[in-house]
């Protein structure tokens, strides 16, 4: 397959104040490691952009069942690629190689499009922390998928996301001006990023605290939203679990949607479960599912869940010192992350396994 260029021109590596001054010390990497997917993408952009090394990566998607690149994953190597002038070689549609080039430029006002219903907050929770290090205020405006399947909800992400990167230094303001759910998409968040620096994050056993629930729906009934919220709350109270409040709205979309999220409000502890609405399947038992993953969650005790735990491990690395937290469990997702991230920086990372969680500690030099 022919490789594609997003943006050509030369790159004056002679320039750049960052580790890397040539593409002699660029970063070969394995596509097929951990979860095998757009994550190891994601996560070199992010770091790539951070420390200023190239990198090429390569099986790409290789094991999945249709192989490469997809339209999701171009959007976000163009997101970087806009944002940063970087120079990209093999960003094509079922491409299973590609080459990035970091440069020095950061826009001020960036505009992206993942397409449809591509998923706003998987761009945006790579996007940021990689445009606030950069040192410069930036605006990112995002069109596409607010709420759609196996990415996190706008919610979670504002909510649990957002907490955890303010602790860890991340600076940034979003604003949500419309819902976009499959199929239309068609859905705008606006972001204000500021420059930034990384500080370390030391939280082990969690003490329980009360639990918030936020359902949304979207051209649809409103009693959709309130049967999604009752079934949540009737299984967490079921469980001796505290609700301390309840959300329900109506917003705009071009789709008919809905999204729930039950998560416990808090600046130490990053614990979140979430859910968009499917065609078929009733409020009722979406309710009970994000209940019963937070029920699990709540038990475990753990300071932060999985997802939490998969966006935190490349910049506790970056941010240098030791670092360390506890989660349910050690998944595809993170082990994808920590292999891109000591491709990067050098770094220690060791996971220990407890009762009810692992504990994931990291030593780094940071950059």
């Amino acid at each position: 397959m022919t490789a594609t260029t997003i943006k050509t021109g030369i790159l004056k590596c002679d320039k750049l104040p960052f580790a890397a001054l040539s593409d002699n010390n660029s970063v070969q990497l394995d596509g097929t490691v951990g979860e095998g997917g757009g994550q190891i993408l994601r996560t070199s952009l992010l770091l790539s952009t951070i420390t200023g090394r190239p990198f090429r990566l390569q099986k790409i998607r290789l094991k999945r069942p249709v192989p490469g690149l997809r339209p999701q994953h171009i959007a976000a190597i163009s997101a970087f690629s806009k944002a940063t002038g970087a120079y990209v070689e093999g960003a094509s549609i079922g491409s299973t190689s590609i080459y990035f080039r970091p440069d020095l430029k950061v826009k001020e006002n960036v505009k992206i499009d993942v397409g449809t219903a591509g998923s706003i907050t998987l761009i945006l929770g790579s996007i940021i922390p990689a445009l606030a290090l950069r040192g410069k205020e930036v605006k990112v405006t995002v069109v596409g998928g607010t709420d759609t399947k196996w990415s996190p909800t706008y919610d979670y992400f504002s909510n649990v996301v957002k907490n955890m990167y303010d602790r860890i230094g991340i600076k940034f303001r979003c604003e949500l001006i419309r819902r976009g759910y499959y199929p239309a998409g068609g859905g705008l968040v606006e972001t204000n990023i500021y420059p930034s620096k990384l500080s370390s994050l030391n939280v082990a056993e969690r003490i329980n605290g009360q639990v918030m629930i936020k359902s949304v729906c979207s051209n649809l009934p409103g009693h959709v939203a309130r049967r999604q919220a009752d079934s949540c709350l009737k299984y967490l109270e079921d469980r001796n679990i505290e609700v301390g409040g309840i959300d329900i709205s109506m917003e705009n979309a071009l789709s008919p949607g809905s999204s729930l999220l039950a998560f416990i409000p808090s600046s130490d502890y990053f614990i979140g479960s979430d859910m968009v609405g499917e065609r078929g399947l009733r409020a009722e038992e979406i309710g009970m599912r994000v209940a019963e993953s937070l029920a699990h969650l709540y038990s475990s005790k753990a300071s932060l869940d999985s997802h939490a735990a998969d966006m935190a491990i490349p910049l506790l690395g970056l941010a240098g010192g030791k670092s360390s937290f506890t989660t349910p469990q050690l998944t595809e997702h993170m082990q994808s992350n920590i292999y891109v991230l000591k491709q990067f920086i050098d770094c220690s990372i060791n996971i220990s396994r407890q009762t009810s969680y692992v504990r994931v500690d990291i030593d780094s030099t940071g950059i």
